[in-house]
């Protein structure tokens, strides 16, 4: 069976098969949405450790909804969402936030709040907006700090 896949061409043949005509035509396997929001983590990761953000928690979950990451800047406890989207998406990741998941976002900050941080007073929402560019594999970072989330 022969399809087309985002632009690109993938084959589905029985087990060591397939691998073979991958190997063979060296061809890129399509790439999974959840390996690539992981992928998208693991770089906000780095991205937030070489700014010096101490980092608190890791999809930290929430009834049904989920932080990606919560960490520490100087005093302050930032909740970050990571967006990863195609550098030819129409919409940017910060923009791709709807209501409904900024209201459950909302909803278990105040919960992490609740539970780790009672006392604390200064907490803040960023954005890191991931662009993926599947040609070159190359990955452009934009950080959006104090987005209106409270």
């Amino acid at each position: 069976m022969f399809k087309l896949a985002h632009g690109s061409a993938f084959f589905m043949f029985p087990g060591k098969l397939n691998s073979f005509i991958y190997k063979l035509f060296r061809l890129r396997r399509p790439i999974r949405s959840s390996t690539l929001g992981k992928h998208g983590e693991k770089l906000a990761l780095k991205f937030l450790k070489k700014k010096k953000y101490k980092i608190l928690r890791k999809n930290w979950r929430y009834k049904h909804s989920e932080l990606d990451l919560v960490a520490c800047d100087k005093d302050v406890i930032v909740f970050v969402e990571v967006r990863l989207r195609d550098k030819d998406a129409l919409v940017r990741g910060v923009e791709s936030i709807s209501k409904q998941k900024m209201a459950a976002l909302r909803r278990a900050c105040y919960a992490y709040l609740k539970q780790y941080a009672p006392n604390v007073s200064t907490y803040r929402f960023d954005v890191i907006d991931i662009e993926h560019d599947n040609s070159s594999d190359s990955d452009t970072i934009y950080h959006f700090e104090n987005v209106k989330l409270f």
